[in-house]
């Protein structure tokens, strides 16, 4: 499976939902999608460049998790797609979101 796979996967999950206006200060670096199926809330972030960027955070909850596709992981997600889509991900510290080059990153929260 290619990667996109795993965004329409996220985004088919939340059918039924609604798309949350949010916005980047560098939309052409950075961007993001906010999806919202009852207490659950979905952001899908890209990092469109090829650097490392981090990405800075505001008003955190405290059960979001992250999840990360990118240079390290693109060939198991790949070759194991639902075995990847299935794992956890792991909590976001101080804030900050590091996105290597060309990078996803699937963060969950339920309010």
């Amino acid at each position: 499976m290619f990667p996109l796979f795993h965004v329409l996967g996220a985004v088919g999950e939340c059918r039924g939902g609604s798309v949350v206006n949010i916005v980047s200060d560098q939309p052409l670096v950075v961007d993001a999608l906010l999806l919202a199926l009852g207490k659950l809330r979905r952001m899908i972030v890209a990092n469109f460049t090829p650097q490392t960027r981090i990405v800075r955070l505001r008003n955190l909850a405290p059960s979001m998790l992250v999840k990360h596709l990118n240079d390290t992981n693109a060939e198991r997600a790949m070759r194991e797609p639902e075995q990847f889509r299935a794992e956890g991900g792991a909590p976001i510290r101080d804030g900050r979101l590091e996105l290597r080059p060309f990078a996803l990153a699937r963060l969950e929260w339920t309010l």
